[in-house]
């Protein structure tokens, strides 16, 4: 989606994330989320079918896919658990501390994008 055709809110979202930490977002996400948004504007399709854009992309890409659950308790604490473990029974989480807004206080399921230096991304 264009800045221009954006509403108003939409806008100061995007305008408050500076662009090499939005740029990094979107090397993290996977291809098939990435290559859907090339439909949004020319602009997004040429970011998506851009050779460096692909390469870079790719160079970024998790050499194994982790997947795990985050489990939201009521003191705000995240604890994300590797699925893995679950089979050999051996369970371990990693507990984060974090300030959440009030939207995120409320019952929600959440996918853990990616982390890196300590920065998790969820996506609800």
């Amino acid at each position: 989606m264009e800045l221009k055709k954006m509403k108003k809110g939409e806008k100061n979202v995007i305008s408050k994330l500076p662009i090499d930490i939005f740029f990094d977002i979107l090397l993290r996400l996977p291809i098939k989320t990435i290559s859907q948004w090339r439909r949004l504007s020319k602009t997004w399709y040429d970011l998506v079918l851009n050779p460096r854009f692909a390469t870079i992309h790719y160079a970024k890409a998790p050499q194994n896919h982790t997947i795990y659950a985050v489990i939201h308790d009521w003191n705000n604490t995240f604890y994300l658990i590797d699925h893995e473990c679950f089979d050999n029974r051996n369970v371990s989480a990693v507990s984060l501390q974090c300030q959440t807004s009030r939207i995120c206080r409320k019952f929600y399921c959440y996918e853990v994008v990616g982390c890196v230096n300590g920065l998790v991304c969820f996506v609800s």
